[in-house]
């Protein structure tokens, strides 16, 4: 709003409801009426010893000075008194905004005091794991893997480490096909994976004991499952146990939360 209309908003506030003005309206008329008939009265009464006749004569003679002198006293009172009501129809709107930018200022202190309180609160809620997170990884690529040796079985029959016989020699060569095959695999797939995700436990201060070096130096986990039959070892004998182990040793966030082990 521009400058004019907002003195001309003040302006007709003060001139349409302020209690004030309406009093002082009254007031003003009163007070500029009881100046005329005092006016009227002494003119008429002052000189006694005129008819009255004549006094009335005076008096008519001089209403137009009566009628400026009662304008200008009415103006006079009723400029006073609606300057009073102006200031005060200024001093309420003060008094209205101070109220309006204090409960403001109250109402910015409690939006912030909460946006603090439930920015510590969300430290406390659970979030939704990562479909990508370290141990779920961890028990996918397990999974993977335990699956592989399910479908690729040693032959039926075991090697035979110094083959003599023709049977003996063609049964080892079965075998020596079979270790080639899933050596390849496991080179080609599996390898660089395991072995970067024992890496990745490792830099959180995670034992991993000699499962890394098993990774590099030969097929992880091979024994249980490339022998005659499956076997069912113990854990601390079985590589691919030991690294499904390691997803119980972080959170959702990645970070350790287990014991050594």
């Amino acid at each position: 709003m521009s400058n004019s209309g907002l003195l001309w908003e003040l302006f007709a506030r003060t001139a349409r409801g302020a209690p004030m003005i309406v009093s002082s309206n009254w007031a003003a008329y009163l007070i500029s009426g009881v100046i005329v008939v005092f006016n009227f009265a002494w003119t008429f009464f002052s000189d006694s010893t005129s008819p009255w006749r004549e006094r009335m004569r005076e008096v008519l003679k001089s209403k137009k000075k009566d009628a400026l002198r009662g304008a200008i006293m009415l103006a006079i009172f009723w400029g006073i008194l609606f300057s009073a009501s102006f200031v005060h129809v200024l001093y309420e709107d003060r008094v209205s905004l101070n109220a309006a930018m204090n409960e403001k200022k109250t109402l910015q202190d409690q939006n912030e005091g909460l946006a603090r309180k439930n920015e510590e609160l969300q430290k406390y809620l659970p979030t939704a794991e990562s479909v990508d997170s370290l141990r779920r990884r961890t028990v996918r690529l397990a999974n993977e893997y335990s699956d592989f040796w399910v479908k690729n079985p040693g032959p039926p029959y075991p090697s035979v480490q110094n083959p003599v016989t023709e049977q003996d020699i063609k049964r080892q060569k079965v075998w020596d096909e079979y270790w080639r095959r899933v050596t390849a695999v496991y080179d080609r797939k599996y390898k660089d994976r395991i072995i970067g995700t024992i890496r990745e436990y490792k830099t959180k201060g995670i034992p991993t004991g000699y499962l890394e070096a098993a990774a590099e130096n030969h097929v992880f986990a091979a024994s249980p499952f490339s022998q005659t039959g499956f076997l069912v070892p113990t854990c601390s004998q079985d590589e691919l146990c030991q690294f499904r182990e390691l997803a119980y040793h972080v959170d959702a966030k990645d970070q350790m939360i287990g014991p050594d082990f």
